[in-house]
């Protein structure tokens, strides 16, 4: 299991209610949230969703789709996907592949946390092979 190191990058961010890392499978390997939200609950769906996403860009000839924001009135979830396998919907031994669902308040600094996110899952990924 990941340590909470890079979990923790984001939850200083401001507006940042939680994050949380999943198998694309949606197996939860590490999460923060204070217990401010069901953090489970909504990662799940939000991974879901970006599972969904992934296929649909794929259908449209854009390629891999890497993040899915969703912006509604009580905040944001991102979602990102760390795939350095070759298809986008499995995952290749040796390779990682991963999911970041990060929520978010609606006073949040997205484009820190855009910014941000990506080293995030990165470094989490590394941790999890040196583990």
């Amino acid at each position: 299991m990941a340590t909470n190191t890079g979990l923790d990058r984001l939850q200083d961010v401001e507006g940042v209610l939680g994050a949380a890392l999943f198998t694309p499978e949606g197996e939860v390997l590490d999460s923060t949230s204070g217990g401010r939200i069901n953090l489970k609950a909504i990662g799940i769906l939000a991974n879901n969703t970006l599972n969904n996403a992934q296929k649909a860009a794929v259908e449209m000839g854009t390629g891999r789709a890497n993040m899915v924001h969703v912006e509604a009135e009580a905040g944001h979830i991102l979602a990102l996907c760390l795939n350095d396998g070759k298809s986008p919907f499995k995952t290749e031994e040796g390779k990682a592949h991963l999911h970041l669902i990060v929520a978010l308040s609606p006073s949040c600094n997205l484009g820190l946390i855009k910014m941000t996110a990506p080293s995030v899952i990165r470094a989490l990924a590394n941790e999890l092979t040196t583990a």
